[in-house]
């Protein structure tokens, strides 16, 4: 996906079609990237690229534009979860969720502007203050 050796793509891309951006990731060599798109079949155009050791499933919020990624540090044993702006790639929050192993499973919407983490150790919920 980025032409270095050694890539790992552990799941799907998020879609934001209203926005016409995807986001895709390479996990070995955390690495995440948006692009821009017109229609389905256009081609793809770099919008912007964040270092983070990701391979949960993305998980977007239309509404707000509001992007749940997780980013793991294998040096402290610490997998984070992380919001970005869809859009932009800024960075909006972060927290620990208690997992020693980086996630390649899933979050998943709460009912309260809040989402859920599953890891193989750990369920957390996060949410916006």
């Amino acid at each position: 996906m980025y032409g270095r050796p050694g890539g790992l793509i552990a799941n799907p891309p998020a879609i934001d079609v209203e926005r016409g951006i995807a986001v895709g990731y390479d996990s070995s060599n955390t690495t995440v990237t948006a692009w821009s798109f017109d229609d389905p079949f256009s081609e793809l155009r770099p919008r912007w690229t964040r270092t983070l050791a990701h391979a949960m499933h993305p998980l977007g919020c239309p509404a707000t534009g509001e992007l749940l990624l997780n980013d793991h540090d294998a040096t402290s044993g610490t997998d984070q979860a992380v919001v970005l702006d869809i859009e932009t790639g800024d960075e909006l929050g972060r927290v620990d969720i208690g997992s020693p192993v980086q996630s390649v499973l899933f979050g998943v919407p709460g009912w309260h502007d809040d989402a859920y983490v599953c890891s193989f150790t750990t369920v957390t919920r996060v949410w916006r203050e």
